[in-house]
């Protein structure tokens, strides 16, 4: 493809051809990079990490063999699976060494009982 450049006037005037892009510099026109590419997924395999706005509910979300396994909302909250945030009160609890976490709900202590900080003196 030739490009046919037209007589600079100004110092800085841009030149665009399809998807090239030059800058007259005083002297010669200068080629300009390709504006940068932001990637918003790391991927390998069936295992990735991204990062997914559509406008009003951006979250990060991490897929290893296939699934969801992890996602942060657009209000912080902890995903488990996808976007299963728990509810309010519960914690997570670990399935071990080869178990994925889960969200647990607190036992309600029985009638009488309080539950309290217990700190061991040693």
């Amino acid at each position: 493809m030739a490009l046919d450049f037209p007589t600079p006037t100004t110092v800085g005037q841009i030149f665009t051809q399809g998807s090239l892009t030059y800058i007259w510099d005083g002297t010669k026109w200068v080629g300009q990079a390709p504006a940068a590419v932001v990637q918003s997924k790391i991927e390998k395999g069936n295992t990735s990490a991204e990062v997914v706005d559509n406008g009003s509910d951006g979250h990060f979300k991490v897929t290893a063999e296939g699934a969801e396994k992890l996602r942060v909302g657009p209000a912080g909250q902890i995903g488990i699976a996808g976007a299963n945030y728990g509810t309010s009160g519960m914690f997570l609890t670990s399935g071990g060494p080869s178990g994925a976490i889960s969200w647990t709900t607190p036992p309600t202590p029985p009638a009488g009982v309080s539950l309290g900080l217990a700190i061991a003196l040693g």
